[in-house]
This record gives C-alpha cells, sequence and structure tokens, in this order.
C-alpha cells in the first residue's frame, strides 16, 4: 500500500475517533475540525470523489458523510505532534507541559493565524489514483439482409428498385421529420441516378 493511501486511512480513523468521542460525551463539541499533513490527502477529500479509484473513492465518501469538507486543515509537518511518536528524530518526554497532550502551540491563537494551505497548492491537479476512463468510437457494419432478405428476389432489377425505393423512402422520410413540410414527401419520384446508386450498393454489400 503507498504511503498517500496509508496517510488516508489515517484520515478516515480519524473520522471515525472524532465521531465516537462526539456521540460518547456529554458535552457538546460545538464546531469540529480535522488535520492532516497531508497535501495529498487533502487534495482527496477537498475533490470529486467520484474521479477516484475505489480505494479512494470510498473512503473520501466515508469522511464526508461525517466531516464537513472545510474543516478539513493541514498541519505543518513541523507542527505535527503526531510526529513525535512515529519519528526517531524526536525524543518524547512524557510530562504535561509536551505538545503531545497540550497539541500545536498555533491551536492556541485565533483561528485567523492558523496555517493555511496556499490557493497555488490547491489548484495543483492531483493524479495519483485517478480512476482510469476509456475513450474511443465504435463502428459498426450494418446488417442490411435485416432490412430486405437479398435471397428472396429472383430477378436483380426488382432487388435493386426495391433497394432504391427503401433508401428513397427513408431520406423522404428523414427530410420530412426536420421540415414538417408535406412538399417533402409530395415528390415520390425514383430517379435513374437513384436507381443506379441503389445498384451499386448491392453489388458493394455482397461482394461482387
Amino acid at each position: 500500500m503507498t504511503i498517500p493511501r496509508l496517510e488516508l486511512q489515517a484520515a478516515v480513523m480519524g473520522s471515525r475517533l472524532a465521531n465516537f468521542i462526539s456521540s460518547e460525551h456529554s458535552i457538546s463539541s460545538g464546531r469540529k475540525f480535522m488535520w492532516t499533513d497531508s497535501q495529498t490527502v487533502l487534495r482527496w477529500i477537498r475533490s470529486d470523489a467520484r474521479k477516484y479509484q475505489t480505494f479512494v473513492a470510498h473512503r473520501t465518501g466515508e469522511i464526508l458523510e461525517s466531516t464537513a469538507q472545510n474543516k478539513w486543515r493541514r498541519v505543518p509537518t513541523n507542527e505535527n505532534v503526531a510526529d513525535e511518536a512515529a519519528r526517531e528524530t524526536y525524543p518524547l518526554e512524557i510530562k504535561s507541559t509536551n505538545r503531545w497532550f497540550t497539541g500545536p502551540e498555533f491551536l492556541l491563537r485565533d483561528e485567523s493565524e492558523w496555517p493555511q494551505v496556499s490557493l497555488s497548492e490547491q489548484q495543483q491537479e492531483e493524479t495519483l489514483d485517478l480512476k482510469r476512463e476509456f475513450c474511443g468510437t465504435v463502428s459498426q457494419k450494418v446488417n442490411f439482409d435485416v432490412l430486405i432478405n437479398f435471397s428472396r428476389f429472383s430477378k436483380w432489377h426488382r432487388l435493386i428498385r426495391t433497394w432504391a425505393w427503401t433508401k428513397f423512402t427513408a431520406k423522404k422520410w428523414r427530410n420530412w421529420q426536420r421540415s414538417q413540410d408535406c412538399k417533402d414527401i409530395a415528390d415520390m419520384t425514383l430517379t435513374v441516378p437513384e436507381v443506379q446508386q441503389a445498384e451499386l450498393e448491392i453489388l458493394k454489400m455482397t461482394g461482387r
């Protein structure tokens, strides 16, 4: 599992824990803020979950069911107190004054002084775990035998004229649907070029 996915899983656990505490505590918590030091996770949460692969989409969806999107904030790495227990570079001292118990110092200040995620960071498109989409064209060969069964015709000229009339009628009908003008279907005369074109098409379809 990738590090960003592990960080997303940690965000899921955080949202579950926050909901559990809120439901079990007798004191109303008021506003609730969620913090992560992962820019990737923050972009996932602030984006449309449907465009990501299943793992990310499901967990992001669960997070947003119980927490507000705009309540997720990014804590700078050097202010992340969780690193004191996760990294050897931070010697953990079990004291009541340690920030492990008090939290980051900026939380004691006004909300306007909290760390802000720059707009330029948020505008960067996070391509990791994007859902793969197929884009292409599909062509389908029309089976003209469904329209006219060529084997039922014993005379060549009758087959040609029947096919010519079929195309002629379909063309007239399309023109009438577009214009709703009766003049489009008033002239029902089959021309010589239309018959010749029908013969050429039959020759192509039969592979002669």
